[in-house]
């Protein structure tokens, strides 16, 4: 008796490491880098941006865009709703079709999914903002107020950024006034690079 009861808690353990007791495992919780960690983070993607050349493709600064690059056979899918010729409704929907968050965006709102987590841009006055959603929850996990080129006069509706999210961390190519690159912390929106490329839009 003893042995089979020994024998059982050690399958129940390795059941349970192995995530195959979901009734009693535990939801795997998020790292976030150490303050150390972040000054190592900061510096290599810092000097990854400093020798970085600039890339840019009007198609890619567009949510019809962001929405046919979502896997086919992932948990969610995009409905965009064309309100009128500068503002668009964009519902993110899950494998049951329910709406799971909706970005009242505009015509070049960007957005990028990387597993249950939603980035997209948000124009505000005259800058963008990176939001991060998560979508199982429905809830806000940090909006990030972009530094892009500076201080602008031009209206937020010129703005255009791309977004993308990898390795966790969130990556935005911008065109305001200049063109920019900034890398965010995934999981708490913290700045960790921003580049300014010196030549005018118009060119490269």
């Amino acid at each position: 008796m003893l042995v089979r009861v020994v024998v059982w808690s050690g399958i129940c353990v390795f059941a349970l490491a192995c995530g195959l007791l979901p009734g009693l495992a535990q939801p795997p919780v998020e790292r976030v880098p150490s303050p150390a960690e972040r000054v190592l983070l900061a510096t290599h993607y810092q000097l990854g941006a400093n020798d970085m050349s600039w890339t840019w493709q009007d198609e890619e600064a567009t949510p019809e865009y962001c929405a046919a690059e979502l896997r086919e056979d992932g948990p969610y899918h995009v409905e965009i709703v064309y309100r009128n010729r500068w503002q668009r409704t964009i519902r993110i929907r899950d494998e049951k079709d329910a709406l799971r968050y909706e970005i009242q965006g505009r015509a070049h709102t960007t957005f990028y999914i990387d597993g249950d987590m939603l980035y997209y841009a948000d124009y505000r006055g005259s800058g963008t903002a990176v939001v991060a959603v998560n979508l199982t929850t429905h809830t806000e996990r940090w909006r990030t107020h972009l530094r892009g080129v500076g201080p602008s006069l031009r209206d937020s509706y010129w703005n255009r950024v791309v977004v993308r999210a990898y390795q966790g961390v969130v990556a935005v190519r911008g065109l305001e006034d200049g063109k920019y690159i900034e890398y965010l912390d995934a999981a708490t929106g913290h700045i960790l690079a921003h580049r300014i490329f010196n030549e005018p839009v118009g060119e490269g």
